[in-house]
């Protein structure tokens, strides 16, 4: 007996020895430099959580040895083109401490944002109870009664489930009591059966309930969406979880979608109560001003001169601690939205959004969230990557030569393949109804005036191109564009289904296919040279830059 309490002993503490080894041995092997940059370090660490990234599933020990070496290239690679834009002094270049400081600004608003509403749905608490409660699957039958927010109903409603758990104590078969008394749909067919869900199938409160029951189990009462329930669970299928650590991501994104009204909820709580609390204030006349003045817009072009200085300077709303005007509204809502200015609705909304995320900027900073380490962790790498964006910019492709003469003998070349395609330009007239447009189209072959026609019957809601679509190549605008490459010009077409309604159009014009110019081309040619020389450039740059650097790679 004593020999074998000694045995026992010295294995336990042969195992412990053998475990502290091990750690030991592991932290050793970590803190190996594998490679040399002048003083900065690489360590086996690092290769290890490089790898990580590119290879999730994998493991560092079992990839080869090319696979290997690839990983430490590219990371003494990053770190020189980094340090480059340090040594040139690109930190200090003024656009990029501008972008700098409106980048940590973001981050610290998502910060708040992800606070106040992410964070109160999907948390730790929330994410590992869910780890909990996906180690098993159940067969569920269920029983409900619902009362909806009356206090009477809730009562009688409560009387009702308790006799029926009652009788169901007694040994009366839940499924038959289900048919019988159930108030959910199809209960009589059913007879309350939930089959086989998980904890993502089926309401939270439901689920819970269902999770503390043994196979064959009945629940007390229990209130879940205005409701009493009962439930009987038939079969628990227990399932195989890995560690948290792996399952944690793919809980995550499940929740994100079994919350997403939740979420939408909190959001809109979030951005209301921001917008109180900083006095947000719309102003409806300036709004009806710029709706009017934007309304005049026929095309792009028309935005020069729509606004002067003094216009500019109105404020279209305002807050505590800042506010928009006309000109830097305009400014940013034209490229997207530059036809649909006009709409009032629209203008209120896009400038709550643009109050909300300058506000919550403003309430991210002044409560420091830019210094949280996550925080200051995602900006490190953003102005990391964009400093070796930006080096390579500014040393590489502005410094590719892109002039005429090397262009224009790539464009000779490329000549015959520059073509501009037939291109058609129609006059559309749109009806709801195919009795309406049958009138207009009757109308159009007497000869009246196509143009006064559109002005007069239009019903589409874009009017302000007059009707006028085009020009457009073959292929494009369905039926419209292939009546419109099958008419002369000057011709109309017969009525025709299009967009929910009918149409007829006019063929104005008819651009035929020709070869582009050198300056029609131009840009093209630039482009398509760039991206197809880029590499090369960048690599021959590399390599010239990497001489001023000591390089060292230790075997691992």
């Amino acid at each position: 007996m004593r020999k074998a309490i000694l045995f026992s002993f010295i294995f336990i503490v042969a195992m412990l020895l053998l475990t502290s080894c091990q750690k030991k041995n592991d932290e050793f092997k970590d803190a190996q430099v594998v490679a040399k940059i002048d003083d900065f370090e690489i360590t086996y660490k690092d290769l290890s959580d490089q790898f990580q990234k590119i290879y999730p599933q994998q493991f560092l020990t079992k990839a080869t040895q090319q696979v290997k070496q690839d990983i430490i290239d590219d990371m003494i690679k990053q770190h020189i083109i980094l340090r480059e834009a340090y040594r040139l002094g690109y930190d200090k270049n003024n656009e990029v401490i501008k972008l700098a400081e409106k980048k940590e600004r973001i981050l610290a608003g998502s910060a708040l944002e992800k606070r106040e509403a992410y964070d109160k749905v999907i948390n730790e608490d929330a994410i590992r109870q869910f780890y909990q409660l996906s180690d098993r699957e159940l067969h569920v039958w269920r029983m409900l009664f619902r009362f909806g927010d009356d206090d009477a109903r809730k009562e009688e409603k409560r009387k009702k489930a308790e006799d029926l758990y009652q009788k169901l104590q007694q040994g009366t078969d839940f499924k038959a009591l289900a048919a019988r008394y159930s108030e959910h749909v199809n209960a009589e067919k059913d007879s309350g059966n939930l089959h086989v869900v998980g904890c993502f199938d089926i309401d939270e409160e439901i689920f819970k309930q269902a999770y503390q029951l043994s196979e064959g189990e009945i629940s007390r009462p229990f209130i879940a969406n205005y409701a009493y329930y009962l439930l009987m669970v038939e079969k628990i299928y227990p399932k195989k979880l890995d560690d948290f650590a792996k399952e944690r991501p793919g809980i995550v994104e499940k929740l994100e979608s079994y919350y997403k009204n939740k979420l939408s909820r909190q959001y809109h709580e979030f951005r209301k109560s921001l917008l109180n609390e900083f006095h947000y204030t719309l102003s409806p006349e300036n709004i009806e001003f710029f709706c009017k003045r934007a309304g005049t817009m026929k095309t792009r072009q028309d935005s020069t001169e729509l606004f002067n200085e003094k216009d500019k300077a109105i404020a279209l709303c305002k807050t505590d601690v800042n506010e928009i005007t006309i000109g830097s509204f305009f400014d940013k809502a034209f490229q997207h939205y530059w036809n649909s200015l006009n709409q009032k609705r629209l203008v209120e909304m896009l400038l709550i959004n643009d109050c909300y995320e300058e506000l919550k900027k403003h309430k991210g900073m002044s409560e420091h969230l830019n210094e949280l380490p996550d925080i200051k962790d995602k900006y490190n790498e953003w102005l990391a990557g964009f400093l070796k964006s930006y080096v390579i910019e500014k040393e590489v492709i502005d410094k590719i030569d892109v002039s005429d003469s090397v262009l224009k003998s790539i464009y000779v070349t490329r000549k015959n393949s520059l073509i501009f395609k037939e291109r058609r330009t129609v006059r559309e007239i749109f009806q709801k109804t195919e009795d309406g447009i049958k009138k207009v189209h009757l109308l159009a072959v007497k000869g009246n005036d196509f143009e006064g026609l559109e002005k007069k019957y239009q019903q589409s809601m874009e009017t302000r191109t007059n009707g006028i679509l085009g020009p457009f190549t073959k292929g494009p605008h369905g039926k419209l564009g292939e009546n419109a490459f099958s008419m002369k010009v000057g011709e109309i077409s017969e009525p025709f289904k299009y967009r929910g309604g009918y149409s007829i159009i006019k063929l104005l014009s008819i651009e035929l296919e020709r070869t582009k110019s050198f300056d029609e081309a131009k840009e093209e040619l630039k482009n398509e040279y760039l991206d197809s020389n880029q590499e090369q450039f960048i690599s021959q740059w590399y390599e010239k830059i990497k001489e001023n650097y000591s390089i060292k790679i230790n075997r691992f």
